[in-house]
């Protein structure tokens, strides 16, 4: 997603939307992957590494949806694109 950002920034307006699309498949397998971590966790309870991938997470998933909010903000601004 870090690396969609640059695209949607800095490259060419024809290739916003090819950025933006791949920061919305890295996302979804982000959240696909968070659920799984998450089940594997419930049924793990307890488990002394549960807490700090649970944690991880957290912040992946921060840092995800601010690296989204770049990207909308940047398609809104360079290409004049709403979502």
């Amino acid at each position: 997603m870090e690396l969609a950002v640059q695209v949607v920034t800095y490259g060419n307006l024809n290739a916003m939307t090819d950025g933006a699309s791949g920061a919305a498949m890295a996302r979804a397998a982000l959240t696909s992957a968070g659920w799984n971590v998450k089940v594997n966790c419930q049924s793990l309870k307890g488990h002394p590494d549960c807490e700090s991938m649970l944690g991880e997470l957290h912040q992946l998933e921060t840092r995800a949806a601010g690296l989204e909010a770049e990207i909308q903000q940047q398609l809104r601004l360079r290409g004049d694109l709403s979502l």
